[in-house]
């Protein structure tokens, strides 16, 4: 092993004293350059003592001044005070029986300037430069065990690097850079205080107690410090969901207005009202100066690291815009024995300490803070001496020379010594216990609130806690000052100091978190990358993936659910769930549905009363005249119309549906299609009776009924194609607007079936309107024509209303309406229009009275100058409800036909009290007079035909008209 051991070392030996002569050069040159700058900065000072073995010490005295000033200003009261405690908790070791008993602990103690540059030149001080295989102590300490410090993370990254190459153990009281983590980098490093990823979880943690969910991120260009610590508190802030919206980086060059413009930054979004502050105390002093020249010290609520919050004078001068801040420091404890030696000393006290004289030519201690933290560094100093003194009691192990400690120490036994301090355990300062843990203590932070003394000066106070062993905060809201102008609080109180912030707790929200159960959804901001506006979903829909990036509204009803007719709505009090619509419909107790009912059931009671009149008197002469069979059609058509409004309003079922699938466009037809056939009877009658004396075809009642039930079976074919082709008759439901809480029980009914059947009636309708416009000018004896014309006018208008209406209206509920409204005022029309003229006259006018007058084929009968000629029995057509022009007839009366040639009838001789009659055109056929005895000749067809007297001293009876009467029953 031991000629194994040589080769080694030889080989070693090259390589790492290659690499410590390349250190050392470096250290070098950073050396001159720093003396250059400095003229040999104060003689080299340092702060030692002797002792059998030696404790290195790099702790900040000074700091650079203005002017280029290296190294030329004293630090604030807590730097000084931790250097001297370390002076202090040495010669407490010492004078303990139970700690180290036989060996003096001595220290050598330099002044780092506050500097990562100085701090590597005074760790020179510790190593050796003869090689690593030699010695690993310098020859000015050859007994040094180790070294304390430093304070900035920058700086004890240098030396730690440096002195873990020589195996010396150093324990910072106040470097928290996760950087030093990497044990492969710095093997030989351990601290006193948690690390800055734990600060950052405490930070996260302070954040979301007082539920401060939008914040700002300041920190300095420090890699060690600030940009490390910016990682950690984004990482910690994402996984708490608490945003940082806006972080800005403090250059290392950074002047004046540099700061002004993070002060303009932190303005442009008044929601925020928390700044969180990872930086070292001189970019927090220029940010607090930043914020008084801007008229900001009472917009924010400062949230500070370590860096600057330890002690007010760190903040000196600038503490009026920092008054109300949180900090969140390593958890410390003041130490009173070192409070009363601080306020007993003098320069005789300390006679080696090179800057007393300084220290308290510049400061008193006469009252000593509790916030300057030396707890740490007492701890630092122990641990050392807890180390060393276990190593000792246990014999060296693993140390070649033993616990010899006299004529320097050798590697070995700084490596052994090492995992002594990795392994120790006692109490510290604090009452707890000490212990590493991959060279880290136990995380506790304090909780400090910056505030203002009634005498006018400042302090810390102490507001909670951060413990990571229960992972959570504990504070004390009460003690909370909050240095904030804000709406709710008014000016901020110059006066007070401890005031209640139980109710005043600042909010520091982009906006309040969306009721995603009222309906709101998170929708990110246009003028913040991270901020949002809460955006109500519309009444169809609910709130999906809450809390998520994809939270959003999605409508309850989609594609497939409307295919399955599974409709749904968002639950009132629940807007993340649907829930089902019960299906409506048209009820009985509808305010709407009550009036068709009633209207209806009125609708049949005169239909009925007028089927009753014409059952009774159906050989009555004016219901004979109207051709009683389409008259009874016509009836049941109406009487149809208003049974269907019932079956119309009934919940719809198979049943129902099909009802009114048949009888909506079958009640319609079973109204237009007698009326078409009785309009284009009078119609071919007339147009006929000018060309020819012949008979025209189908004109008699049975005729008519046949052509009217013709037209009735197409609609009944129409509609069973609907059935067969279309669809069959089925119950759905239907949501008619998706936005609205509103589901409809309705009977499925293509739209192509439906328009067939109202085209078809249409142009029944339509049919019937040309006909009766073109007889609108009948004798006035036919002023049924005019009736009829009266109800397919109206008609014509319902449908027209009824059509757009029904058409645009999305509701089945208004359909239903549309379409009971349109059957109801067409059947009242049609007992308005067709069928009371003729009650009236049943009732009201005496048949005796009535001018009716009937014509055949086989029976005309014409009105004459002399009276009215009694009709043969038959049917009658024509209808006048005046009574009968009658005058007194001649004793005798003669008609002769002399010369009929081409239908011409020569001038009659005969004569009847002095009244000669012409006829003036006879078209085979001639005159009836049967109460002129013996003229009994039936005239079959007279056209234009007139009998003028001549002499007549009466203008009234100038002209008779010669008109046909009857057409076998069919009313023209």
């Amino acid at each position: 092993m031991a000629v194994l051991r040589t080769n080694v070392s030889t080989k070693r030996g090259i390589n790492r004293d290659f690499v410590s002569w390349w250190m050392l050069s470096l250290a070098g040159c950073l050396l001159m350059a720093c003396v250059h700058s400095s003229h040999i900065r104060r003689g080299r000072e340092f702060y030692a003592q002797a002792g059998e073995v030696t404790l290195g010490g790099l702790l900040s005295v000074h700091v650079n001044g203005g002017s280029g000033a290296f190294c030329s200003v004293l630090r604030e009261s807590g730097a000084i005070q931790r250097m001297l405690s370390m002076a202090y908790a040495v010669n407490e070791v010492n004078s303990r029986d139970d700690l180290l008993p036989n060996v003096t602990l001595g220290f050598a103690i330099y002044d780092d300037c506050s500097t990562e540059t100085m701090a590597l030149v005074e760790t020179l001080n510790f190593i050796s430069t003869e090689g690593l295989d030699n010695r690993c102590t310098g020859t000015a300490y050859p007994n040094l065990i180790g070294v304390v410090g430093a304070e900035n993370s920058g700086s004890t990254r240098m030396a730690a690097e440096l002195l873990g190459l020589f195996h010396l153990p150093i324990i910072s009281h106040f470097a928290t850079s996760d950087v030093l983590n990497d044990m492969s980098l710095f093997p030989t490093f351990f601290r006193t205080v948690p690390p800055d990823r734990l600060q950052a979880k405490a930070i996260i943690d302070i954040l979301v107690y007082f539920e401060w969910t939008y914040v700002s991120l300041v920190y300095s260009d420090d890699t060690s410090y600030g940009i490390e610590g910016m990682r950690k508190l984004q990482k910690e802030a994402e996984d708490a969901s608490v945003q940082i919206c806006f972080a800005e980086i403090i250059s290392v060059t950074a002047l004046g207005t540099d700061y002004d413009d993070v002060i303009r930054q932190l303005r442009r979004d008044r929601n925020v009202k928390v700044v969180v502050m990872f930086s070292n105390f001189f970019d927090a002093n220029q940010v607090f100066a930043a914020a008084k020249r801007n008229n900001a010290t009472e917009e924010f609520v400062w949230v500070g690291s370590d860096g600057w919050g330890v002690s007010v004078e760190e903040i000196k001068g600038q503490e009026d815009a920092a008054l109300g801040a949180l900090t969140v420091v390593p958890y410390s404890c003041p130490v009173e024995r070192f409070a009363n030696y601080l306020k007993t000393l003098t320069v005789d006290k300390e006679p080696n300490n090179p800057w007393i004289g300084e220290i308290l030519g510049n400061m008193s201690f006469s009252v000593v803070r509790n916030d300057n933290v030396v707890s740490p560094v007492f701890n630092a100093v122990n641990m050392f001496a807890h180390a060393l003194d276990d190593m000792l009691r246990t014999g060296c192990p693993g140390v070649p020379t033993g616990c010899n400690i006299t004529g320097g120490l050798t590697c070995d036994f700084l490596k052994t010594l090492t995992e002594h301090i990795r392994n120790v355990s006692f109490v510290g300062e604090c009452g707890f216990e000490l212990k590493f843990h991959h060279g880290e203590v136990v995380g506790r932070y304090a909780l400090q609130n910056l505030q203002r003394r009634t005498d006018g000066t400042y302090e810390y106070v102490r507001v909670g806690m951060w413990d990571i062993d229960d992972d959570d905060v504990s504070v004390n809201r009460s003690l909370i000052y909050w240095n904030l102008k804000d709406e709710r609080f008014g000016p901020v109180s110059r006066t007070r100091t401890i005031v209640s912030a139980l109710e005043q707790t600042p909010e520091s929200i982009c906006s309040h978190p969306c009721d995603y159960v009222a309906g709101y959804v998170t929708v990110p901001s246009k003028d913040s990358a991270c901020c949002w506006t809460c955006s109500e979903c519309r009444s169809n829909e609910i709130v999906t993936n809450v809390g998520m990036p994809t939270e959003t509204c999605t409508a309850c009803n989609d594609e497939e659910s409307i295919e399955i007719q599974n409709f749904t709505w968002p639950d009132p009090e629940d807007r993340t769930r649907c829930l089902p619509i019960p299906a409506t419909h048209l009820n009985w107790h509808d305010g709407i549905a009550i009036l068709l009912v009633v209207l209806a059931c009125l609708g049949l009671a005169l239909t009925m009363a007028t089927l009753v009149t014409f059952t009774i008197n159906n050989e009555h002469k004016l219901i004979k005249a109207c051709n009683r069979e389409l008259s009874y059609i016509i009836i049941l058509g109406v009487m149809l119309e208003f049974v269907v409004v019932f079956c119309f309003v009934a919940e719809p079922t198979p049943g129902t549906c099909t009802t009114t699938r048949l009888l909506f466009g079958l009640n319609f037809t079973l109204i237009y299609a007698p009326l078409v056939t009785k309009t284009n009877q009078v119609y071919r009658i007339f147009r006929s009776g000018r060309r020819s004396v012949k008979r025209p075809k189908f004109i008699s009642s049975q005729a008519q009924v046949v052509i009217a039930c013709v037209l009735m079976v197409v609609q009944v074919i129409l509609t069973c194609m609907g059935f067969i082709l279309v669809s069959p008759t089925s119950v759905k439901k239907d949501m008619p607007v998706l936005t609205e809480k509103l589901v409809e029980l309705q009977c499925e009914q293509h739209v192509y079936e439906l328009v067939a059947t109202l085209v078809y009636n249409v142009l029944l309708v339509l049919v019937c309107t040309y006909y009766a416009i073109i007889t609108r000018n009948l004798p006035d004896n036919y002023n049924e024509s005019r009736f009829i014309s009266f109800q397919v006018y109206t008609t014509l208008v319902i449908w027209l209303a009824f059509v757009a209406t029904f058409f645009t209206a999305k509701s089945a509920r208004y359909r239903t309406v549309y379409s009971c409204m349109a059957m109801i005022l067409n059947a009242f029309t049609t007992l308005i229009c067709y069928f009371s003229p003729k009650l009236y006259g049943v009732y009201f006018v005496n048949q005796s009275d009535m001018n009716v007058q009937g014509t055949s084929m086989r029976n005309p009968t014409v009105t004459t100058p002399e009276g009215t000629v009694p009709e043969r029995p038959g049917s009658i057509t024509g209808v006048n409800f005046s009574p009968a022009v009658t005058r007194p007839q001649a004793a005798s009366f003669s008609a002769a036909m002399e010369h009929a040639q081409d239908g011409q009838v020569q001038k009659s001789d005969a004569m009847a009290n002095g009244t000669e009659n012409d006829i003036k055109k006879v078209v085979n056929g001639t005159i009836d007079l049967d109460d002129v005895e013996g003229t009994d000749n039936d005239a079959t067809i007279i056209v234009n035909g007139t009998c003028t007297t001549d002499d007549s001293p009466d203008p009234s009876y100038v002209k008779s008209r010669v008109v046909i009467k009857e057409m076998e029953g069919t009313q023209v």
